[in-house]
């Protein structure tokens, strides 16, 4: 009773203030969620000049991701809880101030010890925002739309990398990694203030009864949740290595220089990436509505079973046009789950415990995803002598990933 409750407040506070409050919120966490990935991924853009400058191996190329995906995992289960019990908007603003500040520390951090907690504190601000973002824009829309609001706010992730790959590129050249950072960290701070403009639709119902421990164990019992958070590790691994490795791929395999190396590949994610998430939200929305909530992960399963031979063949591509054409559909299939997924781990679980549900699939999709692989990859690298080689540990991830949704979809109730 207590969550249809919920459930049926969070439909009123839609037909009655959602239509502009919706579109506000949205936009404002949309642009900030840009602003997230460019201070993510900018790192990767410029990983080859920060190696030459501070005489770093690839192994330790590695862990700044993991310094980060440290930070960014155990912090999420914290803001989860927090999520749940206290007003949104101060966490989002506070995390979107918090990653800026160690943006512009990361340009001035002068050994690899600084280097790395910056980007420690990185991971600790965009925890709390990512954890909480999800679930807050999603009690501003009914199911039905969902979907499609999460593919918009997700198209931060391809296009936000996208833009720290070409703008990482572009300033590594013009002005220096330094200065780059000290560029796109300053907006952010900015753009906090107006999160506080934001309203909370769960601020006048706080959870009284919260048993961090007791959702845990409920959770666990969905059978939904589990395979789709295993899925989500098994992506994570792919998509964290993959991202955090091709820039410095291109360049030494291809022989392209930073910008070309970065303009490249960010061009090829903002295109297929953006397409491929605003159509997952679309086609998730749709196949849900015909088959139910297994809808969504069916379209997942089957996206990250068609990349799997593209992604062996932007491996092995002998040229680099033949390259750009197998990155292109890789990244394509790969962004069609972004929004499904998260549509997936929201709607399998409890209202009251939503936020919580998406930490705890965050803190185990990177410490079992992304944390391990940046640097599993660059390890083998400096072993072999052959990234090629460290990437290829991919292959087999891909297919776990497609099999876990696949189960996933299986483990739903028909519709109705």
């Amino acid at each position: 009773m207590t969550d249809n409750h919920s459930h049926s407040k969070d439909e009123s506070f839609i037909s009655s203030h959602a239509h502009p409050q919706a579109k506000k919120t949205l936009t404002i966490l949309t642009i900030m969620n840009y602003l997230n990935y460019i201070d993510r991924f900018i790192l990767s853009a410029v990983l080859l000049s920060i190696k030459v400058d501070m005489g770093l191996s690839d192994f330790q190329a590695g862990l700044l991701a993991t310094a980060f995906m440290v930070a960014y995992m155990f912090t999420s289960p914290l803001f989860g809880w927090l999520g749940d019990t206290h007003k949104r908007t101060w966490l989002l603003a506070g995390g979107a101030f918090l990653w800026s500040i160690a943006s512009l520390m990361t340009g001035w951090a002068g050994t690899f010890a600084l280097l790395a907690f910056s980007r420690f504190l990185l991971g600790f601000g965009e925890s709390a925002f990512t954890t909480i973002a999800t679930p807050y824009i999603s009690n501003f829309y009914p199911s039905t739309h969902r979907g499609r609001a999460l593919a918009i706010f997700s198209s931060g992730l391809p296009v936000g990398a996208a833009l720290g790959f070409v703008m990482g590129g572009i300033l590594g050249q013009w002005v220096g990694w330094r200065n780059a950072f000290f560029i796109v960290g300053f907006p952010g701070i900015l753009m906090a203030l107006l999160i506080l403009t934001l309203p909370d639709p769960k601020s006048g119902t706080p959870l009284v009864d919260f048993n961090y421990k007791k959702i845990l164990k409920e959770i666990a019992r969905i059978r939904p949740y589990v395979w789709t958070t295993l899925g989500y590790c098994a992506y994570t691994f792919v998509v964290g290595g993959v991202a955090h490795w091709v820039p410095s791929y291109l360049q030494r395999t291809y022989h392209l220089d930073q910008l070309k190396a970065n303009t490249l590949f960010g061009g090829i994610a903002v295109i297929s990436g953006l397409v491929g998430t605003l159509l997952g939200g679309y086609l998730g929305d749709r196949w849900s509505a015909k088959i139910g909530k297994g809808g969504h992960l069916k379209l997942s399963s089957i996206s990250m079973a068609l990349s799997l031979p593209f992604f062996i063949g932007t491996l092995y591509a002998p040229t680099i046009s033949t390259l750009i054409f197998f990155l292109t559909f890789t990244q394509l299939f790969f962004f069609l789950s972004t929004s499904p997924v998260n549509v997936s781990i929201i709607e399998s679980v409890p209202a009251k415990a939503q936020t919580s549900a998406m930490a705890i699939s965050i803190f185990l999709c990177h410490i079992l995803g992304d944390a391990i692989s940046s640097p599993l990859i660059g390890l083998i690298s400096d072993q072999t002598g052959s990234l090629q080689l460290g990437m290829s540990i991919c292959i087999p991830f891909i297919f776990i990933s497609s099999l876990c949704w696949f189960l996933g979809m299986r483990s739903h109730s028909p519709k109705g």
